[in-house]
């Protein structure tokens, strides 16, 4: 574990890129992920790499929908072709499991039919890949050059001199006797 001084003297620890096994609990990821602000290293997950095999039980817990057979967005139709597909084929795509550590939280973002219909099946673990997400408000060591917060300022300044450049032109157009 690295740990840091800054320049007023605290100490802190950077956060670290780490592997696991496959095996490794869903709750003892997003746990020290929340804590340390360590995250898994990244995952090809577009051609089915993954970082763990979740239990059905524990995405249970963290679903954002409740999609069945009956009650599903994606329809009969595809429901039943991607059941048929899981059920010949097993899980492909794995699961997306976002981890929002300002809040604490753990959501499965993406997956909600694939979980349902591996629960349908009895299947008992799902490859699961994890999205890391530092939160929305900001602290003092979150504001960087280029930053979500520094591009939201940057936008407001630029509409506030676009609205007085506006008004610029309006008044100058009226003294010159053009409609605006």
């Amino acid at each position: 574990m690295k740990t840091y001084k800054t320049f007023m003297g605290e100490a802190y620890r950077h956060p670290q890129y780490y592997k696991t096994s496959k095996n490794t609990p869903l709750k003892k990821i997003a746990d020290r992920y929340f804590k340390t602000g360590d995250k898994l290293y990244d995952v090809d997950w577009v051609r089915g790499e993954y970082h763990i095999m979740a239990s059905v039980k524990d995405l249970e817990r963290i679903k954002e929908h409740n999609w069945s057979r009956k009650h599903s967005r994606i329809g009969p139709q595809e429901y039943e072709k991607l059941y048929q597909d899981i059920k010949e084929n097993g899980i492909k795509l794995p699961v997306q499991v976002f981890l929002y550590q300002y809040e604490g939280r753990a959501k499965l973002g993406e997956g909600n039919h694939r979980l349902a219909i591996a629960k349908e099946l009895g299947i008992k673990k799902i490859p699961t890949v994890f999205v890391f997400w530092k939160g929305d408000k900001p602290k003092d060591e979150d504001i960087e050059y280029g930053s979500e917060l520094d591009n939201m300022l940057a936008k407001k300044k630029f509409e506030k001199e676009m609205e007085d450049n506006d008004k610029e032109m309006e008044k100058l157009f009226k003294e010159l006797g053009i409609k605006w």
